[in-house]
């Protein structure tokens, strides 16, 4: 806003000044000719008459006559009728130059003009001196001669069309270059930029140029990671089902007592693809949720009840889950989000664990806010995959466990969880085997 402001301010005044230079050049290279308005002298003669008549009949005043002149010729022309003291009848200031005419000093002007005249009417006019002074005024011989008003006419139009014209097309280029972009991003092309093409400007409208950009390749990002996620859906979907055909298939060729086994291992598969899908169906929602519904929670009475279910889910297979907190850690946060985030966090280490060994959920509480660390014994993850192993079905290459939830998305929707609360969620190596997962909840300060 203020670089847009500075231009068309200093557009008008390149306007205005360029058209008063130049009409006084082309002004004065006008072919002389009678004047439309009297010359100093003249009226300074004119007015000397005036006076002598005037004084000589009594008709007027001396003060008459110069109000007379001072509303007839002002401001082009000043005319100033003085007594024997130099003083103006009409107590005006008198300029310097005047009194020098009086006594004949050549007057040198600084302006490369033959302005200001001073013009000098003495004698015996009862008494009084009349002095004409014509100041430099910029559109004199303009006002005066019709072909010079027709010229400061021109000038002025080709000028303001010119600046216009050239203050328009610094406006209107990236707006077209914005619009260009925007029909070819509605075509599916969303690799053009428009940044680029506007060289080092930085006003609003390159502003808005980088922020199309931004715009489009956050679209271009999120129409990737769709893709990505609709053939990971798709994978992950096609595996228990084709279990479950093969189990079906398996069924129908077994003799009956071995149909309730099946039947067992059939409504397993069902329950994992139900909980894939919910978990798909969950992520979905919090990809699209952009506000969340805080309610006052203890983070350590969720927590335990996280941690009291899935005790006993761990010691079947020969694990534990402890604890580690203190009293109470009270905040204000999306309940069933915050649930959800640390039971995912705590049943991925409790799948990856190793046998015997505790998965060991600790909370801390300090300034900057709330931090949940589940740390495990298990296989840990490569170096370069601790930051990847938030996104949704992220699988590691190398034949290792899978260190991500079920349906390898729990670990995303607690990513997107602590992005929601204003948060962040890491992931560290421990020596010399394992995995933290720390979820950092800010204070809530409430909205300001």
């Amino acid at each position: 806003m203020t670089r847009f402001f500075w231009r068309i301010f200093l557009s008008v005044w390149v306007i205005a000044t360029s058209t008063v230079v130049l009409a006084v050049y082309l002004s004065r290279l006008l072919p002389s000719t009678e004047p439309a308005v009297a010359s100093g002298e003249q009226v300074a003669e004119l007015v000397a008459r005036d006076l002598q008549a005037a004084l000589d009949d009594q008709t007027l005043s001396v003060s008459a006559i110069a109000e007379r002149y001072a509303i007839d010729v002002a401001p082009m022309l000043e005319v100033f009728i003085l007594d024997r003291d130099g003083h103006d009848v009409l107590e005006r200031r008198v300029p310097e130059e005047v009194y020098r005419a009086l006594v004949g000093e050549e007057v040198s002007w600084w302006l490369p003009t033959d302005w200001p005249r001073v013009s000098v009417v003495s004698g015996d006019v009862h008494g009084y001196t009349v002095a004409s002074y014509e100041d430099f005024f910029i559109f004199g011989r303009a006002m005066g001669d019709p072909m010079a008003r027709a010229i400061l006419l021109a000038v002025a139009l080709v000028i303001s069309i010119v600046v216009s014209a050239l203050l328009a097309r610094f406006v209107v280029r990236p707006v077209e270059r914005l619009r260009e972009a925007g029909r070819l991003v509605a075509s599916g092309d969303l690799s053009v930029r428009v940044a680029p093409g506007l060289g080092k400007r930085q006003d609003t409208l390159a502003e808005l140029a980088h922020d199309f950009d931004y715009m489009t390749e956050r679209v271009a990002s999120s129409l990737t990671a769709q893709r990505q996620m609709m053939r990971d859906v798709s994978h992950e979907l096609r595996s228990p089902l084709a279990r479950l055909q093969a189990l079906i298939s398996v069924a129908g060729q077994r003799d009956d007592s071995a149909g309730p086994e099946f039947l067992l291992r059939i409504e397993n598969e069902l329950d994992r693809l139900d909980e894939l899908i919910g978990e798909i169906l969950a992520f979905s929602r919090l990809q699209m949720q952009e506000q969340i519904s805080r309610t006052r929670t203890d983070i350590v009475d969720l927590t335990q009840t996280i941690v009291d279910d899935a005790s006993i889910e761990a010691e079947a297979s020969n694990k534990r889950v402890v604890m580690r907190s203190p009293e109470h850690a009270v905040q204000e946060v999306d309940y069933s989000l915050v649930h959800s985030a640390i039971e995912n966090i705590v049943r991925n280490a409790i799948r990856h664990t190793a046998e015997g060994t505790d998965v060991v959920v600790s909370i801390e509480v300090d300034a900057s806010g709330i931090h949940v660390d589940v740390s495990d014994r298990g296989p840990g993850v490569p170096e370069e995959a601790l930051e990847t192993i938030f996104l949704p079905f992220y699988r590691i290459e190398d034949g290792r466990p899978t260190h991500t939830g079920s349906g390898g998305i729990g670990l995303a929707i607690a990513a997107r969880t602590a992005a929601l609360h204003g948060g962040s969620i890491v992931a560290r190596n421990r020596k010399p085997n394992g995995l933290s997962v720390i979820l950092s909840l800010p204070i809530f300060r409430g909205r300001q």
